[in-house]
């Protein structure tokens, strides 16, 4: 395991004694940090590969597979969710 991968944050978080529903907030503060980011991704989500939007979502699919969070998260629902919020605003 490299020390500077996600499954040593894991495990450091999980060892620390945490609660699974205190991961899952922890995890949803993150994906809240995802969401105000949203606002690039009407600019940037032409650009982003398969292959990119399966390594994003590998996030969230991990996160659930190692209990960080009870909810997942798809890049293409973010994309969708920021194009519509743009539009709206646009009209």
């Amino acid at each position: 395991m490299n020390m500077l991968s996600p499954e040593v944050g894991t495990v450091i978080i999980q060892s620390s004694g945490l609660q699974r529903s205190s991961l899952h907030l922890l995890f949803s503060a993150l994906v809240v940090i995802i969401n105000e980011l949203t606002y690039v991704l009407p600019a940037y989500a032409g650009q982003l590969t398969a292959d990119d939007k399966n390594r994003i979502n590998a996030i969230s699919r991990k996160a659930i597979r190692r209990g960080l969070t009870l909810t997942a998260f798809d890049i293409d629902d973010l994309i969708d969710k920021s194009n519509r919020k743009l539009f709206r605003q646009a009209t």
